[in-house]
């Protein structure tokens, strides 16, 4: 397994999957094992020998977001096209976790991400927040027929 240190102008490891995911190289990457310690980003990526085998690991200690905030007279940019986005059929499982999750003002707390492989695509077995200003567990799929992408979240939220 190959281990770096992730600094800023780095590859960010979440690119390293998701580009050889997109197109449809899994299990085409070697082991990797990345730290990042920053200020808005603490953690380790891990990037299994074998995607269709092993999860991509991703347990970050703090993750602090910045999300540009338009004023009403901003235009409402297009919704992006579904179909040229990945394939959830071709995407490795996914075990996230962020113990600090931080947008903005709005303190979330614990963020939990599982996603399992199934044929149609992605299973998302647990999408959670819980300690911050909002309460969330949910469940759902991303997935991909005939007819094309289809995403199901059902759960329960909450906010202080």
């Amino acid at each position: 397994m190959r281990a770096e240190r992730l600094g800023r102008g780095g590859l960010h490891p979440v690119d390293t999957w998701w580009h050889a995911a997109s197109l449809g190289e899994i299990g085409a990457l070697e082991p990797l094992l990345r730290e990042a310690r920053e200020r808005d980003l603490a953690g380790r990526f891990v990037v299994p020998e074998r995607l269709e085998t092993a999860p991509v690991q991703i347990d970050l200690a703090r993750l602090n977001l910045t999300v540009p905030l338009g004023s009403e007279d901003a235009a409402i940019a297009p919704i992006p096209d579904p179909a040229n986005g990945p394939d959830p059929t071709a995407m490795p499982e996914l075990d996230l976790t962020i113990a600090d999750l931080r947008v903005n003002d709005a303190r979330l707390g614990r963020m939990r991400v599982d996603a399992q492989r199934a044929e149609e695509g992605l299973r998302v077995t647990e999408l959670s927040l819980r300690g911050g200003q909002l309460e969330l567990d949910s469940a759902g799929h991303w997935s991909r027929d005939a007819s094309g992408f289809r995403t199901q979240l059902g759960g329960r939220l909450s906010a202080d």
